[in-house]
């Protein structure tokens, strides 16, 4: 994620626009990056012990990060257990996160069933705004056979181009369009996100 890029959302709040954000990444990575504020209270990060990140110290296990069930401190992602103070990647998350909870709505790339504990964590964290699941993205993507040959790709373009399946699409891309004319849209695309207001 790129700090730079939370502009969309501050914009969107001056306008007063609902906004929605979507997590590509794991849902419990968010709640992970959400308690970086508390890691640093608790003197978790950035490590001071003249003995740097020890066994003992990776071992030490986080009992109230709530979303994140029976993890240690070795467990979370590499950036956190850092023992540089000045360390940038931290900032950049902080500032990040905190321009996540602005929007009106967050969607997350997983299915319930799979990360319901984090889902329910992050619900809490963001309310009264609501969570929602849609993924795994990756299965809801049109996919092309290997096997396709070019001339069927060239036929499929030239139908979607001229035929009726076309003309249809258009008249619904012009329409689509138009509504979007008529309601204020901004949208950013970040490594791991993409936000639409």
């Amino acid at each position: 994620m790129d700090d730079e890029l939370s502009f969309p959302m501050e914009a969107n709040q001056e306008l007063g626009a609902p906004c929605v954000a979507l997590w590509t990444a794991s849902t419990v990575s968010l709640v992970c990056y959400a308690h970086v504020p508390r890691l640093f209270e608790e003197g978790l990060t950035p490590s001071t012990r003249a003995d740097g990140l020890t066994k003992e110290y990776l071992d030490t296990a986080i009992e109230w990060m709530p979303g994140m069930k029976d993890i240690c401190f070795k467990d979370l992602p590499s950036y956190v257990r850092t023992t540089d103070p000045t360390d940038g990647m931290l900032d950049v998350i902080l500032k990040a996160t905190s321009g996540d909870f602005k929007a009106s709505a967050m969607i997350f790339n997983t299915f319930e069933s799979l990360e319901q504990y984090a889902l329910d964590t992050m619900s809490s964290i963001i309310d009264p705004f609501p969570v929602y699941s849609i993924g795994p993205l990756h299965l809801l993507a049109d996919q092309i056979d290997d096997d396709v040959k070019r001339d069927q790709v060239e036929t499929l373009v030239k139908e979607l181009m001229e035929g009726e399946k076309g003309i249809e699409m258009k008249a619904k891309a012009i329409e689509l369009k138009k509504k979007g004319k008529e309601t204020p849209v901004s949208a950013v695309l970040l490594p791991g996100t993409w936000i639409t207001c």
